[in-house]
């Protein structure tokens, strides 16, 4: 799994994935440092060829949503950004493999956040169901 963040390239250390019912929640990690952690997270993402609408999360059941996340190691401190829009494109699943491409706009949704908003681009992943 890998992505452009704020036009810097990422390749996941580490990856997961969670299937419930007919839709998969992918995780890609990347430990930049003994530091600092950062990761993206697309949640209820249909075990189905096609090209999907990354929205905003409401809470609502069975929503498309994604989240990119910047952990700072050292003071277990972190700043959350969940998606406002995007897409992500399943081009093959089997019973055995999903893979595909996303890309999505995420806020930092926290009371009072100054932070500017994180542009997830050029992100592919390939990874065992």
């Amino acid at each position: 799994m890998a992505w452009t963040v704020d036009g810097s390239n990422v390749t996941a250390t580490s990856t997961r994935r969670e299937i419930t019912g007919n839709t998969v929640e992918i995780v890609g990690a990347f430990t930049t440092s003994r530091t600092r952690s950062t990761g993206v997270d697309i949640k209820g993402l249909p075990l189905a060829v096609g090209t999907y609408r990354i929205i905003a999360p409401t809470g609502a059941a069975n929503e498309l949503f994604a989240a990119y996340v910047d952990v700072d190691l050292n003071s277990t401190s972190s700043n959350g950004y969940f998606s406002t829009s995007g897409t992500v494109t399943v081009s093959s699943v089997s019973s055995s493999n999903i893979s595909g491409t996303f890309s999505y706009v995420a806020e930092d949704r926290s009371s009072g956040s100054t932070a500017p908003p994180k542009a997830i681009t050029n992100g592919r992943f390939n990874m065992a169901l």
